[in-house]
């Protein structure tokens, strides 16, 4: 299996998802938006991990950091300009 991963930034949480190559979701979870809890809730996915899609948004920098720090292999992503498909 093939992971990737996205969190969808909030004020004070995310939405932290897991998918496999055939877009089943295999983990999805609302964490609060401290760096700890995801990458506790990533453990599992990381050697595998792909990859991992990250708004682009100014509040979520240190979370990006964070992230790269562990070396997950983050994607900034402009939610805005992707498109959106319904299965």
């Amino acid at each position: 299996m093939t992971p990737y991963a996205a969190i969808e930034l909030r004020s004070n949480h995310g939405m932290q998802s897991v998918i496999d190559e055939q877009d089943h979701v295999v983990f999805e979870r609302r964490l609060p938006s401290t760096l700890e809890p995801v990458l506790q809730a990533l453990a599992p996915f990381l050697k595998a991990l792909k990859a991992l899609a990250v708004e682009s948004t100014c509040n979520g920098y240190w979370r990006v950091d964070g992230l790269l720090d562990a070396g997950v292999a983050v994607r900034l992503v402009n939610t805005a300009a992707i498109p959106r498909t319904r299965t």
